[in-house]
């Protein structure tokens, strides 16, 4: 993908702090799967209070976890929101990193350096923690409740992360 191609060889799969060469395969502990979390708040994800009911009203920002046994040095997280109709609402991409050390890179889509967020190694695999802004935005200007569905994907990892998102606005 684009980021790839920037990054000229981003490192090996690996659910270890240190990348794996080619052709390892890392074992997931018992009880790790990969998995896409929502949350209202990052204290939320952090204390395991997840959910897939939201009263979009008042909400500032959705949170959400990407949990995957694997990613490259750098990878793209592409969020998607499908609306109950199954038409592509809203999305977005962020860049993480495994290195702590990286806090910004060049995009092809943008004119300036891009903030990159930090993945967390866990036990089997990685986190990828962020926020989607909900307040101001397409989804306050076009409320549509209903049961939604939120799709992740994660450069390095084939699989696609989904989680249904049940929305109601009442104040």
């Amino acid at each position: 993908m684009i980021l790839g191609l920037l990054l000229g060889g981003a490192h090996g799969c690996s659910s270890e702090r240190a990348p794996a060469g080619p052709g390892v395969t890392v074992t997931p502990p018992e009880g790790f799967r990969p998995q896409l979390l929502l949350s209202d708040s990052q204290e939320g994800l952090e204390n395991g209070k997840y959910a897939t009911h939201f009263n979009f009203s008042p909400l500032r920002d959705l949170w959400f976890r990407a949990q995957v046994p694997g990613m490259p040095g750098v990878a793209l997280l592409t969020i998607q929101f499908v609306s109950p109709q199954g038409q592509s609402f809203y999305t977005d991409a962020f860049p993480f990193s495994v290195d702590p050390e990286m806090k910004e890179m060049p995009m092809a889509t943008a004119d300036h350096p891009v903030a990159v967020v930090r993945a967390r190694s866990i036990p089997g695999g990685f986190v990828l923690d962020h926020q989607v802004q909900i307040a101001g935005t397409v989804f306050h200007r076009y409320p549509i409740p209903g049961m939604w569905k939120v799709l992740v994907t994660v450069e390095g990892y084939a699989g696609v992360l989904s989680s249904p998102l049940d929305v109601e606005f009442s104040r």
